[in-house]
């Protein structure tokens, strides 16, 4: 807003905060540069008084970083049971619950592959992805992109859901899904029917840039799932 506001009045942008000015870890900045989803606005601007005031601030990850962890957080060794824990943390995941206040990072890595019937409703497609990450205790803040065959990039059941949640819908030929490497669930009638043996796993591999399958393709009421996440780690600057 700083900085339209600024176009509008041909004006210099100064945005400051208590944690730029006294050169401490922003954990806004830090989930906005690696694609992470707040759990917690208000738990996050509670860290970063604690970050400003020198309170210690605890954090744990699921998941690799490059570059070294800010001198203002805590690692958290959940193997040394004798070291005290900060009341108050960071987590990058969404299953674990460490600190007494824990701020979740959640990380958007995760593709969703779907096919359906023509003409399959909106809230119908709604359900069965729902059902697939409560499978797999995936929050739905974690879906980047959907994707499938080009043969579905009109399809309104599809298109609506990815349109209420604000997700990317990437299609693919069939020829283009046939060259996805690796092992994937077999159809004929899909085959028949699409010119590929399988469009939900080997669409979600090839939008994810060749991730890790989490959940192959599972469905019903005429709408088949897959879900990939992508290699990922976190960057500090």
């Amino acid at each position: 807003l700083t900085e339209e506001i600024s176009n509008l009045l041909h004006a210099t942008p100064v945005i400051t905060t208590a944690t730029d000015i006294n050169n401490k870890f922003a954990v806004d900045v830090f989930a906005k540069t690696n694609g992470c989803y707040i759990s917690d606005m208000t738990m996050a601007k509670e860290i970063s008084a604690a970050l400003v005031n020198g309170n210690s601030v605890g954090f744990a990850s699921d998941f690799p970083w490059v570059g070294e962890i800010p001198k203002e957080l805590q690692l958290l060794d959940e193997e040394d049971e004798t070291k005290e824990k900060p009341e108050m943390g960071i987590y990058v995941t969404n299953l674990k619950h460490p600190f007494v206040h824990t701020l979740y990072l959640v990380p958007k890595i995760i593709t969703l592959g779907v096919g359906c019937k023509k003409d399959t409703p909106a809230d119908t497609v709604e359900k069965v992805v729902r059902k697939a990450c409560d499978e797999l205790l995936i929050p739905s803040v974690s879906m980047e992109l959907v994707a499938s065959i080009d043969l579905k990039k009109e399809e309104q059941g599809i298109l609506e859901y990815c349109k209420e949640r604000n997700l990317p819908f990437e299609t693919y030929s069939a020829e283009q899904l046939k060259e996805v490497e690796g092992s994937f669930a077999e159809s004929k009638f899909v085959e028949e029917t699409t010119g590929v043996d399988n469009v939900c796993e080997r669409s979600a591999v090839l939008a994810s840039g060749n991730g890790r399958l989490l959940q192959r393709k599972t469905g019903e009421n005429g709408v088949t799932t897959a879900v990939v996440a992508r290699e990922w780690r976190i960057h500090f600057e």
